[in-house]
């Protein structure tokens, strides 16, 4: 609001102004300070804001579309995420598949991103894509269009997304990490609670699987039920709830 500080020369309007009568969208929800959730939760609440300098607060009526790739069942545990605010947000959660996963987007994915950098007429060769599958993403599609982004700044005018292009800077792909060989376990002098030795391993599957129980369970070779049922002991995921992050 104009006047309401030093520099305020015009009325501006806020996002959730701006926004009135439709959508607004909110990326990264689970990295907000706990002060702006508090804030984010009395706008939800109230249907309502108040500029700064005004008195007097102003309806509005927005619909609320949040993003992020916390587990923020998690963040709630740690003290980084409002409870409230999150039930205030999880109406229709809907979970998206890390890249990995669906590695049969992989195809358009690649095409979108070369032809944001100008290289719509470069090739991909079927053995360039099937190296790409074989990889882990953690970063999921920033990853990949990042990689996209590399190769096209150090290899200008290129006509084709070459198999050599892409093993020098992709990163490396899920075969590459090792087997797991336990007699490498080194426990410290003091030892170590098994249970902490548990919920480390669940937590690795968890996060490796980016949040799917069945991927998740595969990896620790256990089955499905069994592997949720330790999730909801330890308080990774709600008891007998889908909640945030009770992937599939």
């Amino acid at each position: 609001r104009k006047g309401a500080f030093t520099g305020a020369t015009t009325d501006r309007e806020g996002k959730f102004e701006a926004a009135d009568g439709g959508t607004l969208f909110l990326d990264e929800i689970g990295d907000m300070p706990m002060d702006l959730q508090a804030k984010l939760l009395r706008v939800l609440q109230e249907s309502e804001i108040e500029r700064i300098g005004d008195t007097t607060p102003r309806p509005i009526d927005v619909r609320v579309v949040s993003a992020t790739n916390q587990p923020l069942v998690k963040r709630i545990e740690e003290g980084f995420f409002r409870q409230d605010l999150f039930y205030r947000l999880a109406v229709v959660p809907i979970e998206i598949p890390s890249l990995r996963q669906r590695s049969g987007d992989l195809g358009e994915l690649l095409h979108h991103f070369l032809v944001r950098q100008g290289a719509e007429e470069a090739l991909v060769p079927e053995a360039t894509l099937e190296e790409l599958t074989k990889r882990p993403w953690p970063g999921n599609v920033r990853e990949l269009e990042n990689m996209i982004m590399r190769v096209c700044a150090l290899n200008p005018g290129f006509a084709s997304l070459d198999l050599e292009m892409v093993q020098a800077q992709a990163g490396p792909r899920a075969s590459e990490s090792g087997p797991f060989d336990p007699k490498n376990i080194v426990l410290p002098e003091y030892g170590v609670p098994f249970e902490d030795v548990e919920r480390g391993l669940l937590e690795a599957a968890w996060n490796q699987s980016d949040h799917n129980q069945t991927q998740a369970a595969k990896l620790l070779h256990m089955p499905r039920q069994a592997f949720s049922y330790r999730l909801q002991k330890f308080g990774i995921i709600p008891k007998h709830g889908s909640g945030d992050g009770a992937g599939n």
